[in-house]
This record gives structure tokens, C-alpha cells and sequence, in this order.
């Protein structure tokens, strides 16, 4: 009996400082095989725009987003907001109401921010569209967290 429980513990002992968490830098965990964590910092220079189509988007290189991961797995993405020193992370899609004063002072113009993403295989694109779909005014700095999951 004794024996029993001290193999338990040396197996509790192992799992518990055997931790399979892999830091590859300051902006990516690994997490077993099954999570990867991605943080990005968009820049209000790296948003372009699709005039005819009315929405900006920022295209990134994820070579972590497998085919593997594309038959197996799912990347999500969410945005960082920091309110009165608080950090809160928002899953995307998400949708943002809006209000600006009309020009003749008649009151104010109501519309919409959809912020939203796509995926494949080595890249994920970021979407800003407006349902006005008013590309005058570029979007500014944003972070995102992509969590990307595989399946063993």
C-alpha cells in the first residue's frame, strides 16, 4: 500500500513539473500540442483598404496555422480593449455601435463597426467594414490574441 502510494505521488510529482508549456517568445505560447497562443499589434499603417468593396483589412503571415490545423483544428481570434487600466479581451466577430454628430447639426448619425476575421492555411485577415461602408477614416492601432487549436 505504501508503495502504491508513493508511486501515485512520484507520478503526480512528474506531471506536475513535467509541464509541456514551451515559450517560443514574449508574443507566442505553445501549450502542449493543443494551443497556440499569438498576440499582434496592428498599427494604423498596416491597415489598407478596399475602396470598391468598403472595408480595410490587414493580411498576416501565421505559418503556426497548419494544414493539420485547417483539417483538425480552429483558430479563433479576439480583441484587446483596455479600459480604466483594465485589459478585456472581446471574441471576434463583434459589432460596435457608433455615433457621430451630422454635419448640419441635425442630430446625430447612427452606424455600425463590424470587425471580423478569415482564415487558411499560413495566413489570417482582419476585416473593418463599416455599414455605411465609409473608407474615409482608417482604423487606428488594435491588438489581437490568435488561439489556434489542434487536435492530437
Amino acid at each position: 500500500m505504501k508503495k502504491s502510494i508513493l508511486c501515485i505521488a512520484i507520478m503526480a510529482s512528474a506531471l506536475m513539473f513535467g509541464s509541456c508549456t514551451k515559450y517560443i517568445d514574449d508574443s507566442t505560447i505553445i501549450i502542449g500540442a493543443d494551443l497556440t497562443v499569438i498576440d499582434y499589434s496592428i498599427k494604423t499603417n498596416q491597415w489598407q483598404v478596399d475602396e470598391d468593396n468598403g472595408y480595410f483589412f490587414v493580411s498576416l503571415n501565421v505559418p503556426e496555422i497548419t494544414d493539420e490545423v485547417s483539417k483538425k483544428g480552429a483558430v479563433q481570434v479576439t480583441r484587446k480593449y483596455t479600459d480604466n487600466g483594465k485589459v478585456y479581451w472581446t471574441p471576434l466577430p463583434i459589432v460596435i455601435p457608433q455615433s457621430e454628430p451630422q454635419d448640419q447639426g441635425e442630430g446625430n448619425y447612427y452606424y455600425s463597426i463590424y470587425v471580423d476575421y478569415e482564415w487558411t492555411v499560413g495566413q489570417l485577415n482582419i476585416f473593418i467594414t463599416a455599414t455605411d461602408f465609409w473608407t474615409g477614416d482608417i482604423p487606428g492601432d488594435m491588438d489581437f490574441r490568435v488561439s489556434i487549436f489542434k487536435n492530437k
